[in-house]
């Protein structure tokens, strides 16, 4: 129900575009959205005639919101994509895609050198990929290095041919040609280079016929370890092939094909990379159904994979229109620096290529459903256990609680949450310890974290401590004062800080540590004190970098912020180039260069 304070809010609404900022009644933002006329669109959630039920569980949550005024909907695009990958919100969606696939790299040079990378720059240099088998990258990187004696050095060839510097052991061992020497001539060293890129590009008969013939020369001279090495070397060839499959001879452009598949429950975004008219391989994404119907989560999920991608394709193919096409399209072009196409075939060998990629998804997501499946059958039987030892019944929401901090410094706690026995990343927390004077206190800082948590008047089924009675006590009074009623018990350790059973704030459980409740509740407690620990480090961290920065000239906090943010850590910013640090937003070569110039001088 909408509050008065909110209907004013809508009525005050700019019909200009821009991002809306929802809120819970602790403040904690639980969903970020964009629009073109912002008056327009969030008077759409506050409608009683919304028929979905989980927009209606969302608009039941919010207490306020915000919102910022861009100049156009691009704009809007890119701050919306920011503050959801700053602030988690619940029912937004959220990409984790932390993997980064190598690429094989010929640089631009007069003398090319061959290697694996997973930064795409703009150098001139040639990119092949991506690789998603990367130990048969390996081999096949070193084969073609082998065959073509490519150099893998950083010497300044003219510099070392004018001074005669001798070659290094690569050329005695017959794996290089030494053009640092002059063993080679420039021609005939680009010439090999050419014939290592004819292999890239698909002509794999050439590196097949030399690993055989070195595995069988390595046979015949009763070297049979060699003779293995190159039989595995092969082996791993035919995996990179067997993933490289033909789909069509006549496509040029690199390309990548969006599919999905789904349920009522979850859904799975596949990307299938095609290179040449191979399929150089495919990664999937899974997603529990939340907010977002699936025609709103295919167009977050399109703008999140592809906002900071090193390296884009040619053409984007998707099975069905999305709302912001138009606008990724101009984003992407901007980044690319040439004309973005995101096409939605109706026929032709493009739809034939969607429809092998919808195929292939449909099957990943069906062998994720039979591992859910198990999954749920092992946590299932895992909470009824916990029910029947603790007295209760259904069991589905936990939540744990821990709290982490070095001599009362940088305290912070953490929430962690499980729905049916599984990880709810979406759902956890992060609380900085702000009313104690004495922040080494663990049984008042989790009280101080509890008692802000449980001003959202959802409440879970059970709250598990990462501590013993006194900790359990300590809640169940504060539960006492605020009258409510949520089961608390802790999970306690052993002298070796190994988890031994639960307790109340009066007795003790020992759990048989090979049953799967035991294992279920270790691994609950693991995951706590890892959110934990990882919070704890990133502020102490954070801390230091800043306290470290602060004699230089031109760094107030924002700067040290971004700095921060960028490199994590002052050895990192230590090994940064003043064009690195110069293009951060808020910087400039001037600045970077007291950076690096203040670290000289320590």
């Amino acid at each position: 129900m909408k509050t008065v304070y909110i209907e004013e809010q809508i009525k005050n609404l700019p019909a200009k575009p821009g991002v809306y900022i929802m809120k819970d009644e602790n403040e904690n933002i639980i969903y970020v959205g964009k629009a073109i006329s912002l008056k327009n669109r969030v008077r759409q959630y506050f409608r009683e005639s919304n028929a979905d039920p989980k927009v209606r569980a969302m608009v039941a949550k919010i207490n306020e919101f915000e919102y910022i005024i861009t100049d156009n909907e691009l704009e809007a695009l890119i701050l919306e994509n920011n503050l959801i990958k700053k602030h988690k919100p619940h029912y937004n969606i959220l990409l984790k895609d932390d993997k980064t696939y190598p690429y094989i790299k010929i640089t631009k040079e007069d003398y090319p050198r061959i290697f694996k990378t997973r930064k795409i720059l703009k150098d001139g240099a040639q990119y092949f990929g991506p690789y998603t088998n990367i130990f048969a990258l390996n081999d096949y990187i070193d084969a073609i290095n082998d065959i073509f004696m490519i150099r893998d050095c950083n010497r300044n060839i003219e510099k070392s041919i004018s001074n005669r510097e001798r070659p290094c052991l690569n050329y005695y061992i017959k794996k290089c040609s030494a053009p640092c020497n002059d063993k080679i001539s420039k021609h005939e060293y680009q010439s090999e280079v050419k014939r290592a890129i004819q292999i890239l590009e698909g002509n794999t008969q050439i590196i097949e016929e030399y690993l055989t013939q070195k595995m069988y020369k390595a046979s015949s001279d009763l070297n049979f370890e060699e003779a293995a090495k190159y039989r595995d070397k092969l082996t791993n060839m035919d995996k990179l092939y067997e993933k490289q499959k033909i789909v069509s001879n006549d496509i040029d452009k690199n390309q990548d094909y969006i599919v999905y598949s789904n349920d009522d429950i979850n859904v799975v975004f596949s990307v299938f990379f095609i290179r040449n008219g191979k399929v150089m391989g495919q990664e999937s994404f899974y997603f529990e159904r939340n907010l977002d119907n699936i025609d709103e989560m295919y167009n977050s999920f399109l703008i999140q994979y592809y906002f900071e991608k090193d390296a884009l394709p040619d053409e984007i193919v998707i099975e069905k229109d999305i709302s912001d096409r138009g606008l990724l399209e101009e984003y992407l072009g901007n980044r690319k620096s040439k004309k973005m196409k995101i096409l939605v075939p109706q026929k032709g060998k493009k739809k034939d290529m969607l429809d092998f990629a919808k195929k292939n998804a449909h099957e990943q997501f069906k062998i994720k459903s039979i591992k859910e499946l198990n999954n749920r059958s092992h946590f299932e039987s895992s909470l009824k256990e916990l029910s029947s030892l603790l007295g209760l019944d259904n069991i589905s929401v936990i939540e744990s609680y821990d709290i982490s901090n070095i001599q009362g410094t940088s305290s912070v706690g953490v929430k962690v949450v499980y729905k049916k026995g599984k990880k709810s990343p979406k759902d956890y927390r992060r609380y900085r310890i702000k009313s104690l004077t004495d922040k080494s206190d663990d049984y008042a800082s989790m009280r101080e974290v509890i008692e802000r948590r449980m001003k959202d008047p959802e409440l879970p089924d059970l709250i598990l401590l990462d501590g013993g009675k006194g900790h359990v006590s300590t809640i169940k009074a504060l539960f006492r004062e605020l009258k409510i009623e949520v089961p608390v018990f802790g999970i306690y350790k052993d002298k070796n800080h190994r988890t031994e059973g639960l307790c109340s704030d009066t007795e003790i459980m020992e759990i048989n540590k090979r049953s799967s409740l035991f294992k279920f509740l270790t691994g609950i407690q693991d995951e706590t004190h890892r959110f934990a620990i990882d919070y704890h480090r990133n502020i102490r961290n954070k801390n230091m970098i800043k306290s470290e920065l602060d004699g230089i000239k031109g760094i107030g906090e924002k700067r040290k912020t971004a700095l921060f943010n960028k490199y994590g850590s002052i050895d990192n910013l230590k090994k940064a180039s003043v064009d690195e640090i110069s293009s951060i937003p808020g910087f400039n070569k001037n600045i970077a260069e007291n950076i690096l110039n203040y670290f000289k001088e320590l």
